[in-house]
Parts: C-alpha cells; structure tokens; sequence
C-alpha cells in the first residue's frame, strides 16, 4: 500500500474493500496488465474507457504522471477476448 495513500493513513471507508477475494482479483488484474505491458492504473481506466456506456473519464490526477499515464492509454482499444476475460473475473 503506497505510504501517500488514503488508506495507508486508515479511512475507515476503504478498510470494507480489504479483503483476500479483493486482493485475488487485483492480483489477476495486474497479471493482465503486466501482459499488456501497461501499469495497473492505467489497465483499470482503460476499462473504464473500453465500456460501451462511458463516453469520457474524469481522472484525480495529483502528479504529472497520471496525465501522461492516462494520454499513453487512451485510445487503446480492448479485443473482445480481453474484456470477456477480464469481465469474467468478478
């Protein structure tokens, strides 16, 4: 857990979402971006951006790098092989 978080500095709200089957599916979730050679973070907002509904995402970015890690993956399309496996997940 990154030390800057706010989970890292105990928001109770977020201590609901902590648990083993949560922390299973992240790591499948990294696997997948780890073999689509992207980081985690930009593996979730590009399924965020590959659903049919989501015309635009509005992103919390607090450093430089989460623009330029959101620009890099932004007009990445998903195969229907990828979002079938990664939907198939939860």
């Amino acid at each position: 857990m990154p030390p800057e978080s706010r989970a890292a500095h105990g928001e109770k709200l977020l201590r609901n979402y902590f648990t083993d089957q949560n922390f299973q599916l992240v790591e499948q979730y990294r696997k997948l971006a780890e073999t689509n050679e992207v980081s985690l973070s930009q593996f979730a907002l590009s399924w965020v951006l590959n659903q049919s509904a989501v015309t635009s995402s509005i992103i919390g970015a607090s450093k430089l790098h989460h623009v330029t890690d959101a620009v890099e993956i932004s007009d990445w399309t998903w195969s229907e092989e990828l979002l079938n496996t990664v939907n198939s997940l939860y």
